[in-house]
This record gives structure tokens, sequence and C-alpha cells, in this order.
């Protein structure tokens, strides 16, 4: 071999082709042999880099997105924000709602010192009949309570139908307050009550509107700041009752059935949840949710003359308008 290859394949072992350097050498290769060998060896040297290069990226994204997710994760988990949410539903709703009242009280007494459980029995669809006033149920004697319905562990669909000043809006209300003070003592203890007539306009004009983003619009900014994707998470895990108050008062039938439809479909994405939803009769049967079992309001048998609410003080004259 000259000593121009002998040089070629020096620089070629010193360049990190070890094989080109060694057959060189031993005089088992020409200088052309070499250095195809060293073009080679930098062609797998350049591959490799990029594989590992490329390989390096896809961990690091990897890595990056592990630690936004446990961020996340312990983000809820850790926040406060349940436990305002909580206290804030409790305050909302621990005292009567005014605008549900024929006229303003003097004093103004705490919801659970003046409800009366309302009864609730089985309807069907074969037993209505039209109009303003509810139909009649199929058994008036089987009456039961809200809570046999609903955070149970077996998930609840159900549509509270009642005739106006039945107590609908009152009963979900002081449902919500109930969830809201147990706590953890329950199957699901997060309560949610939308009024739909305040949504529905962007439900029936919207088709992207989800159930986690229409609660976080109804409920507002409170004292902390809601950790992101909360809501969603809640609803995923199956954490809430969800209580759409007022099918009936989606003004436009068109608009009601658009809402209808929206819940269904919110019902089969949130199949871990509970939904209750309140509505008059007739403006239930023109949107019913296939899903839901129908529950009937009953009347309450006396009227209030005088009663007084837990705290020793007289309240007169109350009457609920829906």
């Amino acid at each position: 071999m000259s000593a121009t290859g002998k040089t070629l394949a020096g620089l070629c072992g010193v360049a990190g082709v070890p094989l080109a350097g060694l057959v060189a050498w031993n005089q088992l290769a020409e200088p052309w042999i070499a250095g195809l060998l060293l073009v080679l060896y930098e062609c797998v040297v350049f591959m490799a880099a990029t594989a590992a290069s490329a390989t390096q990226d896809v961990v690091r994204r990897r890595i990056e997105q592990l630690a936004n997710f446990l961020d996340l994760a312990l983000g809820r988990k850790m926040s406060r924000y349940t436990r305002v949410y909580l206290k804030w539903v409790a305050e909302r709703n621990s005292y009567i709602n005014t605008k549900d009242l024929t006229h303003t009280p003097g004093y103004l007494p705490e919801l659970d010192g003046i409800y009366v459980d309302v009864g609730l029995v089985l309807g069907s669809e074969s037993s209505r009949v039209g109009g303003l006033l509810p139909y009649e149920p199929i058994d008036r004697s089987g009456r039961q309570s809200i809570g046999v319905f609903v955070n149970n562990p077996q998930r609840s669909v159900c549509a509270i139908i009642g005739a106006p000043g039945s107590g609908k809006s009152t009963l979900l209300r002081h449902t919500a307050l109930h969830i809201a003070r147990r706590g953890k003592r329950q199957c699901r203890r997060i309560p949610v009550v939308v009024l739909l007539r305040d949504h529905a306009l962007s439900i029936a004009s919207e088709n992207n509107t989800t159930l986690a983003q229409l609660i976080r619009n109804s409920v507002g900014e409170l004292d902390i700041k809601e950790p992101a994707g909360w809501w969603e998470e809640q609803l995923r895990q199956g954490n809430c009752v969800v209580m759409l108050d007022g099918l009936d008062e989606v003004a436009r039938r068109k608009d009601r059935v658009a809402v209808s439809w929206w819940i269904e479909d919110q019902i089969s994405k949130h199949s871990r949840n509970d939904f209750v939803v309140s509505s008059r009769p007739q403006g239930y049967w023109t949107a019913k949710i296939p899903q839901a079992t129908v529950l009937q309001m009953l009347p309450l048998r006396t009227g209030f003359k005088f009663v007084g609410d837990r705290t020793g003080c007289p309240v007169q004259g109350f009457g609920f308008a829906r």
C-alpha cells in the first residue's frame, strides 16, 4: 500500500472509523475502501445523532406533558376550591328566595326552618293530561323523597314534573343545600343548580356548549380561582348531582327542544353523574328527556296558615311561585 493510502487510512481511524484504519494498516484495503468506510460511518453517525435528537425531543415533550398533568392533578386535589364552592352553594341556598314569594316578608327565614318535604311518585306519559295542571300520577300511595332517587351508588336521571307553585325550584335548592353541607359522606358531593332560562340562548345557538363551561358560567368567579379543568374532572369522576331547573321556562318551543337534545347529550357524555330536570307538565312533554324517570310532585294536603321556623320566629303567608 502506498504512503498516501496509509495516511488516508490513518485519518479514517482518527476520524472514528476503527475498522477502516485496521483494514488499511494491515494492507487489506485500498485507499478508496477506507474513504468509503469513512463516508458510510459518518452517515451512520449522522443518522444515529438525528434519531437520538428526535427521541430526546419526544421524551422531553412526554416529560413536560406528564409534569403538566401532575401539576393540574395536584392542583385540583389540593386546591381549596372544593371547600369554597360548597360553602358558596350552602350560603346561596340557606334562605328562601324572595323571588319565589307572592310578597316580600319583613323577616327572611332560613330555608331549612320552614321547608316542607314534598312527595314524589312515579308518573308516565300515558297518565298525563294537557294544560298547566299536573297529570294524575299512577300510584299516589308510593310517596317518596328525592333522596330515594338521587345520590345513590347507581347514577340516576330524573324529570320532576309539577304544577306552578308546587315547589320544584325550592326542592332543587334544598337538595343542593343538604348535599353541600354533608360533604364527603355521600356518593356525589358536588351539587349544581343551573337555571336553564339563563342559558337557553347559548345552548340553542351554539353546538359546542359543554356542561362544564355552562356550569362555570353559571357559578361565576368565587373567592379563589378555579383550578384548570376542575369542573371537567368532577364530571369525569362522577362527583356531581346536576340539577337543571325550569325546562318549561325556555319560552320558544324550538329552543326548548334544542335544550332538551343538549341535555340528552350531556347525560350520555357524563354517565357517572346524577341529573335532575324540573319542569311544568306542558313544557316537559313538548321536549321530554328519554333517559329520565318521570317523577310527579304531589300537592301539599294542607296550606300554610301560621308556622314558625327553627329559631322560634313566626313566619306567615308564604307562597312559593314555582
